[in-house]
């Protein structure tokens, strides 16, 4: 037996199958011990992964399931995000300020944004509130707040589709810690 093989086989199996069907590299032979029928080799103490089904004193041998070869699907992904377990609720018309209507229009016209520095930068979604996505799937807009020297803490957060017209809208007023989805945007 070439010695790569020789090697494969002590590493998957514990031992070597030689000509006359012992193992070579194991003091003893693979034994019924009273672990629920799994056999173990005798001074090593390895355990096969499946139970001893070879009469005493034979070699055992492991099968893995072979690797799939098929190739992978190159169909495009469903466009629901997927779930985090947490239903996002929908935004009540009430509850989204007056200033998020224009940073919609502005989203779907490609700008411009009083913010082109940080608004349609990918959002990261550190928090894990939304659904997981690959990153580059979400990008984040701000939502001016009247009278705030900053950026302030309101948000629109897009998913999927492009830039100009994102298949998920999302809404934050206290920067990330919760959502509500935006219905027909």
């Amino acid at each position: 037996m070439p010695p790569a093989r020789r090697l494969a086989a002590l590493l998957l199996g514990g031992g070597v199958l030689v000509g006359g069907g012992g193992l070579a590299g194991c003091t003893t032979p693979a034994t019924q011990g009273d672990d629920g029928g799994r056999a173990t080799t005798g001074a090593t103490g390895i355990r096969s992964a499946s139970p001893a089904t070879s009469a005493p004193g034979s070699a055992t041998r492991r099968s893995t399931p072979p690797r799939s070869t098929a190739p992978r699907s190159t169909a495009p992904r469903p466009s629901a995000p997927r779930s985090t377990g947490r239903a996002i609720p929908p935004c009540s018309p009430q509850e989204l300020p007056a200033e998020v209507p224009p940073v919609i229009a502005a989203i779907r016209a490609g700008g411009p944004f009083r913010h082109p520095r940080n608004d349609g930068v990918t959002f990261g979604n550190r928090e894990r509130l939304l659904p997981q996505e690959a990153r580059g799937y979400y990008r984040e807009y701000t939502v001016d707040t009247p009278g705030a020297s900053t950026r302030g803490t309101r948000r629109i957060i897009t998913g999927g589709g492009s830039a100009r017209s994102p298949l998920h809208w999302y809404y934050t007023a206290d920067h990330y810690e919760s959502f509500c989805e935006i219905g027909d945007a």
